[in-house]
């Protein structure tokens, strides 16, 4: 395969496709991460042709950069798949379908996804839920992740940052915290916090202006416009799902107000957690992003080193401890019916 000089020509399109299945050979991609040894996202190379699966549907996909391979989990794929889940399209990377791609584990479901990820990006991952839950997790996992939610702001407000970078001015270079520096972000310091993200002006000065005020009063209905599509979704939970904000890097050290402001791009991701159980919408969700938009609209009357103080929302967390230890059920019975077909296999 040639060498490709980047960035391409090439734009997304589909044909359908009479074939049912292409495995892709690892060596068409390049490998971005990797966890247990696995790889989870992987690149496509320049002029790689994807057949990717969607709802049954086979199709030939022909992608630019604007693309990403993500390994695929049961419930991350029967998310992107339900129907129900159609009216946050908007609010998600585009899902193009599963394919199948051969590693050293065998031939593996990935999740071909749209690269939301600007060229030069600044991000803001924003982990949603006053408990991370899953219904793999064990009975230790279950209690030690509330003991993490209860030292984070995660059971206060339901949400921290878990991995943020900013234009530093006084450094000159872009700064990363990771999700352990999010851990230690208290209750009365988030708006300074993710002011390190909303406000990048030099000095960092309050209270916010230009671009960045237009920016956060733009994540506050973005928000308020996804709480409406999340309040509308019976029994769908959300669980371990982000909230990601990015902006253009470029555009900030040059200081570009328009360009600052047509970059932010906010995106819910991660859902290999999420689960159909229990009635009505997921109101952790709900109350999370309730927080996130209060403590948004508090960013707007930061005026001194002192952060604003804004209203918490809390929902009845019984309800979903009920639920996941529910789905925990779920899945050991799963897991006792599939084991002796392992066995056997």
């Amino acid at each position: 395969m040639g060498q490709c000089s980047w960035p391409c020509v090439c734009n997304w399109r589909e044909e359908t496709l009479m074939e049912d299945e292409v495995i892709h050979d690892l060596d068409s991609f390049e490998c971005t991460d990797t966890v247990g040894g696995h790889l989870r996202f992987l690149k496509p190379k320049c002029d790689m042709v994807i057949t990717a699966v969607r709802r049954g549907q086979a199709q030939v996909v022909r992608p630019d950069r604007q693309i990403i391979l993500k390994k695929a989990t049961a419930n991350e794929k029967a998310f992107y798949e339900a129907e129900e889940c159609a009216s946050l399209e908007s609010f998600l990377p585009m899902y193009y379908g599963c394919a199948l791609v051969c590693t050293e584990f065998g031939n593996e479901d990935y999740l071909v996804l749209e690269d939301v990820a600007l060229s030069n990006p600044v991000q803001c991952d924003v982990k949603l839920g006053f408990v991370q839950r899953a219904a793999h997790h064990s009975d230790a996992k279950w209690k030690s992740m509330r003991v993490k939610a209860a030292a984070t702001t995660s059971a206060k407000v339901g949400f921290r940052h878990c991995g943020l970078t900013y234009c530093d001015w006084k450094s000159g270079i872009q700064v990363k915290e990771d999700k352990y520096a999010g851990q230690l972000v208290q209750a009365a310091d988030l708006v300074s916090a993710f002011g390190k993200f909303f406000n990048q002006e030099p000095g960092r000065t309050w209270p916010l202006q230009g671009a960045f005020r237009k920016s956060v009063l733009k994540s506050i209905s973005t928000i308020h416009a996804l709480e409406g599509v999340i309040a509308s979704l019976d029994g769908l939970r959300f669980w371990g799902a982000s909230l990601l904000f990015m902006l253009d890097a470029e555009a900030i050290w040059n200081q570009d107000a328009a360009c600052i402001e047509e970059s932010l791009k906010i995106k819910l991701i991660d859902f290999g957690n999420a689960v159909f159980i229990g009635d009505g919408p997921d109101k952790e969700a709900l109350c999370a992003l309730t927080n996130l938009k209060s403590m948004l609209a508090a960013m707007l009357e930061k005026t001194t080193e002192v952060d604003p103080a804004f209203e918490v929302c809390r929902p009845d967390l019984c309800v979903q401890d009920a639920e996941q230890l529910k789905s925990m059920e779920g899945a050991r019975m799963l897991a006792s019916l599939l084991s002796p077909i392992h066995e056997k296999s």
